[in-house]
Order: structure tokens, then C-alpha cells, then sequence
């Protein structure tokens, strides 16, 4: 069970989401990981969140949770299985916003999702249901993500709450779940990634009525100037990714996102005009 390894790394100090500073309470009281995602499970107030991202939705009159898992095998549970190596890398090693990946936190959500499943989806249909009435009561519409760092299909959690009028969304790099989510109320943007074949996918789906997105310049002219190239060689509509997280707004649309955090852009998962221009020919 690679969980237990995890496990044992952390107890040991060793693992990578030991970098961050936070309590770890229901590591070190605890004897087994089952023991330890329980408790948190049964502690935690709700097991989605927020993010200085989506926040952003608010004054589009979006009222937006999002849940942060550990990313790719973290946890000893593979949650990104569409990961390409640059994704994978960058993911692990960086961190955005208000919210760094790899830390305990994430580790303990993942464990009791995958350890606890029942009571997980309990706490989580109920998480969703006040968030519903939220946003009724602030004259809002209510949005969640549910892979804020994960790539799972939970097709089963969105069918549960078919009639709730929330809308839910994810980023995505399965190109098959993508195209089956156009017109859902299950937004999947695809996201392009350091494989080049990757943009045919994409503008694929922007064609007809998905979104994809591509991470590019830090530079806000630059990533507007690539933009604006796109626009005009694919013949599609481009937008900012950064005004907002609701991308379920960006229908039949490419968004550009800048590169955050201590992502480069030598990364390869970063497409620069440049590269781009190198590529596309």
C-alpha cells in the first residue's frame, strides 16, 4: 500500500508536504493513516474551500468553492492520471496563490476520500447543499471545482446534484471527458499541454463549443500579444484566464493563463510565443 509509505515518510520528516509549516496534529496522534484522515475527516468543517482565485468570481456574481486533493501520487493515491511529465513536475514543485499543493492538509482530504468514502461523500454532498443555500440567501449563483489539483471524474457527485442549480467545473487533461462534457452542466476545460499534439485537441474543442486553455508569459503584454496570435491563426476567441476562475464563462473559447508562482518560463509546460512560433511553423 504506497499510502503507508507516505506514511512513514512523514512521520520521519521526509516527505514533501513536511516542507510546510502547519499543525500536524492528526499525524502525530494517530497511529495509521486510516486513524488520522478519520479524525480530520470528522474535524473539518467542510472539506472544500476557497482560493484567492476564485474569489475573483464574486464579482461576477459567482459565490465559488473549490477542493484542493495532493496532487498526482502525493498521498500514495494516483489522483492526476493524465499527468504529463512537465505537469507533473511543475505541479510538485511550485506553488500558487494562496494555496501551496503538497501540504498535509491535502494529503489527509486525499486519504479520506479514498479511505473513508461514504462519510467523505456525506460531508461533501452536505458542503455542497450550503453552499447552494449560500448563495441563494447573497442573491448569488453558486460554482465548484472539485479538482482544484486532482484530474477524477465525479461524474457521480454532479448527477447527485443534477436539480441544485450549481454549476460545476474542472480543468482537464482528458480530451475524450472534455468533448463528452460540452452542453453538461459539468464544464471541463481542457488543458494544453507540453505535447504539441495537444493543440490540435484543443482548438478542436474550442470549434465546437468547449473551452481549453494554455499556460504562457508572466508578462500580462506578452501573454496578450500570444493571445491575439492565436486568435488569428486558429480563428477563435481568446481570453484572460486571470480575470476569473469561472471558466464555464469561456465557452468556445481559448484561455490564456499566465505562469504563477515560481513557475519559468523555460518550463515546458509553459508555451511561449516563441516556442509556440518554433513549433507551429
Amino acid at each position: 500500500m504506497k499510502y503507508m509509505n507516505v506514511w512513514n515518510l512523514i512521520q520521519k520528516g521526509r516527505h514533501l508536504s513536511t516542507r510546510r509549516r502547519e499543525p500536524i496534529k492528526y499525524m502525530t496522534k494517530h497511529e495509521t493513516p486510516e486513524e488520522a484522515s478519520l479524525a480530520w475527516l470528522l474535524g473539518t468543517k467542510s472539506i472544500i474551500g476557497t482560493s484567492a482565485k476564485v474569489v475573483m468570481g464574486e464579482f461576477y456574481q459567482w459565490l465559488t468553492k473549490v477542493m484542493y486533493l495532493a496532487p498526482f501520487n502525493l498521498s500514495g493515491f494516483q489522483v492526476c492520471p493524465f499527468a504529463t511529465p512537465a505537469c507533473k513536475k511543475d505541479c510538485l514543485g511550485h506553488s500558487a496563490g494562496n494555496l501551496v499543493f503538497q501540504g498535509q492538509t491535502e494529503v489527509l482530504r486525499t486519504w479520506s476520500y479514498y479511505l473513508h468514502s461514504e462519510l467523505f461523500h456525506t460531508k461533501l454532498d452536505m458542503a455542497i447543499k450550503m453552499l447552494g443555500m449560500e448563495a441563494v440567501v447573497k442573491g448569488m449563483q453558486a460554482a465548484v471545482r472539485l479538482n482544484g489539483s486532482s484530474d477524477l471524474d465525479w461524474s457521480d457527485v454532479i448527477e447527485r446534484h443534477s436539480e441544485s442549480g450549481v454549476q460545476f467545473y474542472d480543468y482537464t487533461k482528458d480530451f475524450e471527458r472534455a468533448v463528452a462534457s460540452i452542453g453538461t452542466n459539468y464544464h471541463l476545460t481542457y488543458s494544453i499541454s507540453e505535447k504539441p499534439e495537444s493543440w490540435e485537441k484543443g482548438i478542436y474543442l474550442v470549434q465546437r463549443g468547449g473551452t481549453a486553455a494554455v499556460v504562457t508569459h508572466r508578462n500580462k503584454k506578452k501573454a496578450a500579444a500570444f493571445g491575439q496570435l492565436l486568435s488569428d491563426r486558429f480563428g477563435v476567441g481568446v481570453a484572460d484566464g486571470d480575470r476569473h476562475d469561472l471558466r464555464f464563462l469561456d465557452k468556445g473559447k481559448l484561455v490564456t493563463l499566465t505562469a504563477k508562482g515560481s513557475m519559468k518560463e523555460k518550463s515546458k509546460f509553459v508555451w511561449t510565443r516563441e516556442q509556440f512560433e518554433k513549433v507551429a511553423g
